[in-house]
């Protein structure tokens, strides 16, 4: 199911320049100022339609993105490793001296068929236009440097590898702290031939489950059906951590409020749909299990309490398909599952005081819901079904730009596929 390649690896010193953050915790206004302030920065490669200033056509999107790796690869900032093989690859994340988060997994290839036949696992829909934004980029970039991120039930055999592997010194040991303080850890292992054999064997008839990334893996699929198969199209990058180092956070929502719909209405209606209880503040109203729900309207904390779920359908247990049933739809008129919804969604770490901004200035209702566990993703993803959309946020991310899997197309069309 994993499979070794001849990677290339950011240099330590270039990765502060070129290692991008994650793309959806950006803005659009924030990427254009990442990109140009910083040319090597990885976001001047995978810029979408919304990164550039005016209106832009595929061909040239992906076009600039070509032009962007070439200036990487020839400042030399990526080192290959000029041998097939996997990596052992730590994420860390945590606020100034506070409690750390850690993570350890293994970088390689798994075959695009897989996301199809079921072998790789998917819990989310995507969109055809940013699937066939991606498809292009890998095309014409001729690159991938963004894994897809995967998961699978833990096998000792791989922790005991990947474990043994981190003791030794690290080819990259990168950390980017923010502005506010949270800072994310980067650290990269290469395996030796004996390591990658032992890992390849453990994994081999494992089902996984895609945790981020579904876009890539529709575009990798996409890839294949449009130009082929070969043994490049058939493979495509992930990083595969254990279900037991995962780390959920949640997805906090906001909707409209329905015009002419007032608040004392607005809190009538949400107490026939549960227990609805006013709190002090969002630290009272963040919901401490599944069944809760915390609301924001008007400068007013609340919190909704429907008990447990009961049903034994994976995805209608979920808190925000519940919320989706029994408030956005009934009482909103929002449904987050039409094309062009208008609801919004904000990562718990982006922090309640953004959830509490917008409302203000947008006169939207907020919802802390709490996050999913990968028990739930796996349920669903093992009844072929899909969850509501942005329903699980993990964290720490894999970053763009400390890998480099080489597809010898387009701008790196003059190197050997890796």
């Amino acid at each position: 199911m994993l499979e070794p390649f001849a990677g290339w690896v950011v240099r330590p010193r270039w990765a502060p320049r070129v290692v991008s953050g994650v793309y959806d915790a950006h803005t659009p206004a924030q990427r254009r100022a990442i990109a140009a302030a910083e040319p090597y920065s990885y976001f001047n490669v995978t810029r979408s339609y919304e990164d550039v200033d005016g209106p832009v056509d595929l061909d040239t999107l992906v076009g600039e993105g070509a032009v962007a790796l070439r200036r990487l690869l020839d400042a030399d900032v990526f080192a290959p490793s000029g041998r097939r093989t996997l990596y052992a690859y730590r994420l860390g994340t945590g606020h100034g001296d506070g409690p750390a988060h850690h993570q350890l997994g293994v970088v390689g290839l798994v075959p695009v068929a897989a996301f199809t036949d079921r072998r790789i696992r998917l819990h989310e829909g995507t969109r055809p236009e940013r699937t066939t934004l991606l498809s292009r980029h890998f095309e014409v970039v001729g690159a991938q440097s963004s894994p897809i991120a995967v998961t699978f039930r833990h096998v000792d055999a791989v922790t005991e590898v990947l474990e043994a592997a981190s003791t030794r010194s690290p080819l990259l040991a990168h950390r980017d702290t923010g502005g506010d303080g949270t800072w994310v850890s980067h650290e990269v292992w290469e395996l030796e031939p004996s390591e990658v054999e032992a890992v390849t064997a453990a994994l081999a008839d494992t089902t996984m489950y895609v945790t981020d990334g579904h876009h890539r893996a529709a575009a990798a699929v996409d890839l294949r059906r449009r130009l082929g198969p070969s043994p490049v199209r058939d493979r495509a990058l992930a990083a595969v951590f254990p279900d037991t180092a995962l780390r959920v956070d949640a997805f906090h929502r906001l909707a409209p409020r329905p015009a002419g719909m007032d608040t004392d209405a607005l809190v009538a209606a949400l107490t026939g749909v549960g227990i609805l209880t006013e709190v002090a503040g969002p630290d009272e109203a963040r919901p401490g299990r599944a069944g809760t729900v915390g609301v924001h309207l008007e400068g007013r904390w609340f919190r909704l309490d429907w008990g447990p779920p009961t049903s034994d359908d994976p995805v209608e247990r979920l808190d925000v398909e519940r919320l989706r049933q029994r408030v956005l739809v009934p009482v909103l008129g929002v449904d987050e599952g039409v094309p062009g919804s208008p609801m919004r969604y904000l990562p718990d770490p982006t922090g309640v005081d953004e959830l509490v901004r917008i409302c203000r200035e947008e006169g939207c209702v907020g919802f802390l819901v709490h996050p999913v566990g990968v028990d739930d993703l796996m349920a669903v993803a093992d009844a072929d079904r899909l969850m509501p959309p942005k329903s699980s946020y993990f964290t720490p991310k894999p970053r763009s730009g400390i890998f480099l899997r080489v597809l010898g197309t387009g701008a790196t069309a003059h190197l050997p596929a890796s």
